[in-house]
């Protein structure tokens, strides 16, 4: 029976005031290869230079096989 687990996970993007704690919001990760989801837990902004950054904590459902 495969064992399920929350893995944190850190999200940037450019500004979008859109987002907030508690939302259900699809990601769609180049690296993975596929698109998945997860609660947002945090959100905050920052300037980086002369760009608007909006940082998001994740919670990622996932099941692994044992």
């Amino acid at each position: 029976m495969p064992e399920s687990r929350w893995q944190e996970v850190s999200v940037s993007v450019l500004f979008d005031a859109a987002f907030l704690p508690g939302q259900l919001i699809e990601v769609n990760d180049a690296a993975m290869g596929v698109p998945w989801r997860g609660k947002i837990t945090s959100v905050s902004h920052a300037a980086q230079g002369n760009k608007l950054i909006t940082s998001l904590e994740l919670l990622r459902y996932v099941e692994s096989v044992a």
